[in-house]
């Protein structure tokens, strides 16, 4: 049996880039992030040794309608994450830890909310909700097997940003010249 689940993720780091080329395929802004997910405990990791809650989640924000390679429209949700199993070292190369890495579209209304918040860095804390699937269910828990199922359809997303209350202080007394 397969259904989608909610993951929340605890946003670590947010990356903007403000990019241009000669094609015009990646025009514009770019948002990122780096979260690592905080209710995965009873998701297993079919044929891998870590656990989802250990893996850093590495997803990129689009604005727009989500749309496939080809310039189709996704039908599917409104993005794809995909696990990657971690990597020994070899020759020259560094072991790689394993990770989720992925993209999700937002509508350029929501897209823009989100980036203002990311600029104005005004808050303590974010936290991303994705909805997504289709994860498995054996027994009594919620199972993602990479190989058989690499990529899982991200179909909802909402962000929260958190402020805490802190009392005003008012500026400081500056000293006048004569007193």
């Amino acid at each position: 049996m397969l259904n989608s689940i909610h993951l929340f993720l605890d946003i670590l780091e947010w990356r903007q880039t403000i990019r241009d080329e000669k094609q015009k395929r990646y025009h514009g802004r770019g948002l990122s992030l780096t979260a690592l997910a905080t209710n995965v405990h009873d998701i297993q990791l079919i044929n891998m040794p870590e656990r989802l809650r250990e893996l850093q989640f590495h997803l990129t924000v689009h604005e727009g309608t989500a749309r496939v390679a080809n310039g189709e429209p996704f039908e599917d949700g409104i993005g794809v994450m995909v696990l990657h199993p971690s990597e020994p070292a070899r020759d020259d190369l560094p072991a790689i830890d394993a990770m989720v890495s992925g993209w999700f579209f937002l509508q350029a209304d929501l897209y823009h909310d989100v980036w203002q918040q990311v600029s104005a860095d005004n808050y303590s804390s974010a936290r991303l909700s994705l909805y997504a699937g289709p994860f498995g269910f054996d027994v009594m828990e919620w199972i993602w097997d990479y190989k058989k199922n690499p990529g899982l359809n991200i179909e909802e997303a909402s962000f929260e940003f958190v402020r805490n209350k802190r009392a005003i202080q008012p500026p400081p007394l500056k000293k006048s010249l004569f007193g």
